[in-house]
């Protein structure tokens, strides 16, 4: 159903007045320093001392200070493109390599072929008895059931 954009305000709803609480709630909170510098993410007043703004740091203090420089091997990052270097340019690969990078042929995959026919081989097969025996959940992590 459409609607107009305006909508008729009844009269009880224009005469309402809050009342003494919900004027108490809409006052915001006073504070002393609200965004001040030395506010706590908390909202925690934490000034700094005084005796904490005129202390000295020791010759140890500095040295632990100081960012840990990179290993002597560092290389910085490569720029987006670079030249390829003369020997990657004139590699000849292997014929192992290359029989990798060949795919695989499809003439080994016959017409009838059924991917979910079980083989006879597969039906036959019994598990060895270590298998059996780590089949057996421990004795001590098992819980009867209770009868109610």
């Amino acid at each position: 159903m459409e609607r107009s954009a305006y909508m008729d305000v009844s009269d009880p709803a224009k005469r309402a007045t809050p009342s003494q609480r919900i004027e108490q709630l809409s006052v915001p909170k006073q504070r002393q320093d609200r965004y001040g510098v030395y506010e706590t993410e908390w909202g925690q007043y934490n000034p700094v001392s005084t005796a904490a703004m005129k202390a000295n740091h020791t010759e140890r203090i500095e040295t632990l200070a100081q960012s840990k420089g990179y290993y002597k091997g560092f290389r910085d990052e490569r720029p987006v493109q670079w030249e390829v270097e003369q020997s990657a340019l004139n590699a000849i690969a292997t014929l192992r390599l290359q029989q990798l990078a060949r795919p695989r042929s499809r003439t080994m995959i016959k017409d009838d072929y059924d991917p979910y026919k079980i083989s006879p081989s597969a039906k036959r097969a019994r598990c060895t008895p270590r298998v059996d025996e780590l089949c057996v959940p421990i004795p001590r992590k098992v819980r009867q059931k209770k009868v109610v």
